[in-house]
């Protein structure tokens, strides 16, 4: 059988979560410049990105950032100054954490939502079969 060229293509939309598994490992911020970069040249590159671009931006940086958010929490614990004193420093850790990488990764999805607003400003309308169908059934009731 023969597979789309776009299928093919699609294969590399995770090289930006390669590179910051990359960073993680090696423990370099470097790889993680690189995946960010990349995100705006892949979606800028591939085909099937047109008139999505931001949609495409925040499918490639939303798993990309939690590697890299888990490795910047860990190596680098300046924010533990600002945690509540509670006792266990490990109970800190483990409440605060998530939230810290939920806020963390919510600013650079906004940062590169911006960014790519900015770089493409025209885009298709985003089509969503549940949202008419749920609107035509309130209508309707």
């Amino acid at each position: 059988m023969r597979k789309n060229s776009n299928d093919m293509l699609a294969v590399f939309t995770a090289v930006p979560l390669a590179c910051t598994m990359t960073a993680v490992f090696t423990g370099s911020l470097m790889p993680a410049a690189a995946a960010g970069l990349l995100i705006f040249v892949l979606t800028a590159c591939l085909p099937f990105c047109r008139g999505r671009e931001n949609l495409w931006i925040l499918l490639m940086t939303a798993p990309s950032t939690i590697p890299l958010n888990f490795m910047v929490l860990l190596k680098y614990p300046a924010w533990t100054d600002f945690l509540p004193e509670m006792g266990s420093g490990g109970l800190n850790y483990l409440l605060y954490m998530p939230g810290l990488m939920l806020i963390m990764s919510g600013v650079e999805l906004l940062f590169t939502g911006m960014a790519g607003r900015i770089l493409w400003p025209r885009q298709l309308r985003l089509y969503i079969p549940e949202a008419e169908e749920t609107e035509e059934e309130v209508a309707g009731e």
